[in-house]
């Protein structure tokens, strides 16, 4: 067993909301993209313009460990939306999993 390969299905997603005010919000999307831009991570911004103004503000990916972080927008008085994904165990690819069995 090992970690998935890029473009494999096995993945982990988290989703959290950040606490922030409407007011808040610009600032805590600014200092979350800073943050990881200082980690390591590439981060790219949707453009203020752009028809997809309705998902994410930022992608962050992190190349060598292949995490991304996508923070965007929520309703207004809900916060900063935030995923991670990380590649997770691929299963085994030259044996069948064992059958489970049952003890009474």
């Amino acid at each position: 067993m090992g970690i998935a390969d890029e473009g494999e299905a096995y993945e982990l997603s988290s989703a959290i909301r950040l606490k922030a005010t409407d007011d808040q919000r610009p600032e805590v999307v600014r200092a979350l993209r800073e943050k990881l831009a200082g980690e390591g991570f590439k981060v790219t911004s949707n453009e203020p313009d752009s028809a997809d103004q309705s998902t994410w503000e930022f992608e962050a990916v992190h190349e060598p460990d292949r995490y991304t972080v996508r923070a965007g927008k929520a309703k207004l008085g809900q916060g900063v939306g935030v995923i991670v994904t990380l590649p997770c165990q691929a299963p085994p690819t030259t044996a069948a999993s064992p059958a489970p069995t049952a003890t009474l």
